[in-house]
């Protein structure tokens, strides 16, 4: 269970600082919906997430990673003009080998930003 521990916790994406994830060879940020792109069963996004989604976009690959079904995740995503991942089944392996796969990045060289431990 130590490797699923976050190596920085902020209450918000808002509040992350990202230049230091590209000062740490940081290429590929992917995203997780539920309570981090938008709250639990809401459709909507705040104006000051799509803002920051937009400026992340000049800096980093930003994919949409989730576990919700592909029709919900790709809404969000044409929402945000970024590319997405559904049913990813994290913690499983399956859906970061597709990422490093797809977009020939090594594992230190991408972020996820966001989900919860239970």
């Amino acid at each position: 269970m130590e490797k699923l521990r976050p190596d920085i916790y902020q209450k918000s994406i808002l509040d992350i600082h990202f230049n230091l994830l590209k000062e740490e060879g940081i290429k590929i940020l992917l995203l997780d919906m539920d309570n981090t792109i938008l709250k639990y069963k809401e459709k909507d996004i705040e104006d000051k997430i799509k803002q920051l989604i937009q400026a992340l976009k000049t800096q980093f690959q930003v994919i949409l990673f989730s576990n919700s079904s592909y029709s919900k995740v790709k809404k969000i995503s044409l929402l945000l003009d970024i590319p997405f991942i559904s049913r990813t089944f994290k913690p499983s392996k399956r859906g970061f080998k597709k990422v490093f796969k797809k977009y020939k990045v090594l594992p230190e060289e991408v972020a996820i930003i966001g989900d919860q431990l239970y």
